[in-house]
This record gives C-alpha cells, sequence and structure tokens, in this order.
C-alpha cells in the first residue's frame, strides 16, 4: 500500500462497523486486517479475523505466517501455490 492511502486513511473517516456488517451479511467471514498496528482484528466477534503486518517484522513472513495459522487452526482450506 502507497504513501497516499495511509494519508487518505488517516484523514478520512472509517466506517468500519457499518462495513463489517455488511461484510457478515454477504456471508463473508474470514477478514484481513492490513495495517501495521492492528486495532481492529482483535474487537471482531462474529468472523474470524486476521492480521498481516507488524511493526518492526518482515512483512512477507508475517502474512504467510498468520496464514498458515489460519490453515492449521481453522477450516480455511488456502491455495498455497497461488501465495
Amino acid at each position: 500500500l502507497t504513501t497516499d492511502y495511509w494519508w487518505d486513511n488517516l484523514r478520512q473517516p472509517v466506517h468500519f462497523h457499518p462495513t463489517l456488517q455488511h461484510l457478515l451479511t454477504d456471508g463473508h467471514h474470514t477478514l484481513i486486517e492490513i495495517s501495521p498496528h492492528p486495532l481492529l482484528a482483535p474487537t471482531i466477534d462474529d468472523a474470524t479475523a486476521l492480521h498481516t503486518l507488524r511493526r518492526d517484522t518482515d512483512p512477507w513472513h508475517t502474512l504467510l505466517t498468520n496464514t498458515a495459522h489460519l490453515h492449521t487452526h481453522t477450516t480455511h482450506p488456502i491455495t498455497w501455490t497461488r501465495l
């Protein structure tokens, strides 16, 4: 994601709860939080929430580790060859 994306994200309101409700209503129950400071994922009770970034860590390592955790601890199949 670009610097412009993060700048816009800071300046514009995020409608997290309405968006979450819409996703759940549409049948999405696995959500990925893309943020260097995973704050929202732990607040989600009605879906599986996966964070992908952590400060001072390699983003690909964190993404792959958490995806592997999702695969081994839930019923979410992962197509590893696509990654």
